[in-house]
C-alpha cells in the first residue's frame, strides 16, 4: 500500500492510498495501464525517481471522458485531437532503477498538485 493522487473525470483530485499490484492499478484507470511522463512538474524528487500518471492505456479510443486536470497537467497547450488524458490518472511515481511503480515521495503532495493545477489553468 501507498500514497498516490487521484485526478478522476469530474474534477475531483484525492489522495488515495493503494496496492501498486498490477491488477490493483488497473482497476483504478479502469484497464491496460499506460505511464505518462510530466515534464511539466518540478519536484525535488530523489535520483532515479520519476512523478508520472498511469492512464487506461486504450482511454482516448474508448471514448472515455475527458479528463480535464489531468490533460492541463501533461499537455503544454492541450487539445482534444491528441494531446489530452481521457479517464482517470494516478499520479505516482516510478523508481527507474527497477522499473517499478512507487508511493509518491513526501515532495508531491495534493497541495502542491493543486498549486500547479491553478498555475496552469487557462493555459
Amino acid at each position: 500500500m501507498g500514497r498516490a493522487i487521484l485526478l478522476s473525470t469530474d474534477n475531483t483530485v484525492t489522495e488515495v492510498d493503494i496496492d501498486f499490484g498490477l491488477e490493483s492499478l488497473q482497476k483504478v484507470v479502469g484497464g491496460y495501464i499506460e505511464h505518462v511522463s510530466l515534464p511539466r512538474l518540478d519536484y525535488d524528487v530523489p535520483m532515479g525517481v520519476r512523478v508520472g500518471f498511469l492512464v487506461n492505456e486504450e482511454g482516448r479510443l474508448d471514448n472515455l471522458p475527458y479528463n480535464e486536470n489531468a490533460t492541463r497537467l501533461y499537455a503544454p497547450k492541450p487539445d482534444r485531437t491528441n494531446h489530452f488524458i481521457a479517464g482517470p490518472a494516478l499520479l505516482i511515481a516510478v523508481d527507474q532503477n527497477v522499473g517499478e511503480e512507487i508511493p509518491l515521495p513526501d515532495c508531491v503532495t495534493l497541495e502542491s498538485i493543486m498549486k500547479d493545477l491553478e498555475l496552469y489553468e487557462g493555459h
